[in-house]
């Protein structure tokens, strides 16, 4: 029981601390660029992109109109940080099994897909490929360290 519970404590806090990855590409990214939302092609496109892949909850922070900034960032990091730990406890649960973290890297890529897909309005001219095969990758690190640490 013991080992069990240690398993979904060491994986959810791996998938928790991936969550703050989006966060800080944006803190480390402030302000936005210029040229962000204009070109497709463009390195603001990119971040920005990428930052939706992997900060999935970033869109809750539009309360800051009603709420204030900080409550804004407090929901919205606090809610990408929850959606992690809950993906990390369910790798933690799968961890011991054979091929169980594959399968559930699988379908998140999947989902991941989808949702870059629905982000570029289901066009390709708009899809970021670049940005979702590194939100792909970035999403494998926590499976990966999961896989060798648990």
């Amino acid at each position: 029981m013991k080992a069990s519970l240690r398993k979904l404590a060491i994986s959810t806090l791996i998938f928790a601390a991936t969550a703050l990855v989006g966060p800080a590409l944006r803190w480390a990214t402030w302000p936005p660029a210029r040229s962000e939302g204009i070109s497709s092609t463009s390195t603001g496109t990119f971040v920005s992109d990428l930052l939706f892949l992997i900060w999935p909850t970033q869109s809750l922070a539009v309360i800051e109109v009603s709420a204030g900034k900080l409550l804004a960032a407090v929901v919205s990091v606090g809610t990408n940080i929850l959606v992690f730990a809950f993906l990390g406890m369910i790798a933690g649960a799968l961890v011991g099994r054979r091929w169980g973290l594959f399968p559930l890297y699988l379908a998140t890529g999947a989902l991941l897909v989808l949702f870059a897909s629905w982000g570029a309005g289901f066009s390709f001219a708009y899809f970021n490929v670049p940005a979702l095969v590194m939100g792909l990758l970035l999403y494998a690190t926590p499976f990966y360290l999961t896989a060798r640490l648990v």
